[in-house]
């Protein structure tokens, strides 16, 4: 199966992913460790890359599609994986088509990850951060053994900057508008998927692994 993973900040994603492609044997594919990745082979593409990151730049459509591009040959997954984190945009969507066309291939199902913004405040604001070994907390889903004291070194939890509720609303206001037209993209083609992302992690990938075993 081609599955592409979307979701608001909070929504679990990458739980998500993990608990999904071992049930469905498929390779989980992040941006994130695509671009480590082509940086540390190095080469022209590697080179540009990091260049770009390099100077607090975000990757332009046009090297992630590549970056993506280049991840699935090396690694042979055109038949069978779980993008996460691209595409973000509607021209990223359509190089994707391309991609998968030029192989006579195409997306099974767009699984996006349905989570209101009071659920993704409680969600995310809840969260405590050890800034010294990088531990994250939960107040709720996950606290520490003392309250507002990190188990691993005892060090006092911080809120992070993008934990806080103004940032949280603006990642959201973000992921909204960059997001929306391509859920109206993938809809029109007629794979999108949407799953409610309110219950426990286990429950979700229930949901999630039966929209997808639906489609085999």
């Amino acid at each position: 199966m081609r599955v592409v993973l979307m979701g608001p900040p909070g929504a679990g994603k990458g739980t998500q992913a993990k608990k999904v492609v071992g049930a469905l044997d498929l390779a989980h594919v992040s941006t994130g460790d695509m671009f480590r990745r082509m940086v540390a082979a190095g080469g022209d593409l590697g080179k540009r890359i990091q260049a770009i990151i390099g100077q607090g730049h975000l990757v332009p459509d046009k090297e992630t599609s590549e970056v993506v591009d280049a991840f699935l040959t090396q690694e042979s997954l055109w038949d069978s994986f779980m993008l996460d984190g691209f595409p973000r945009t509607v021209p990223q969507a359509e190089m994707l088509d391309a991609m998968l066309a030029r192989r006579k291939k195409s997306l099974d199902a767009v699984v996006a990850i349905d989570l209101s913004e009071q659920n993704v405040l409680a969600r995310l604001g809840g969260r405590r951060s050890c800034l010294a070994c990088g531990s994250v907390y939960h107040e709720v889903s996950a606290p520490p053994k003392k309250p507002g004291v990190c188990d691993r070194d005892g060090k006092a939890l911080q809120v992070r900057e993008d934990d806080k509720p103004d940032k949280i609303r603006e990642r959201l206001r973000i992921y909204e508008s960059q997001t929306q037209p391509l859920l109206d993209y993938y809809a029109k083609s007629g794979v999108l998927k949407r799953v409610p992302g309110d219950a426990e992690a286990d429950e979700v990938a229930g949901r999630i692994l039966a929209v997808l075993r639906g489609q085999r």
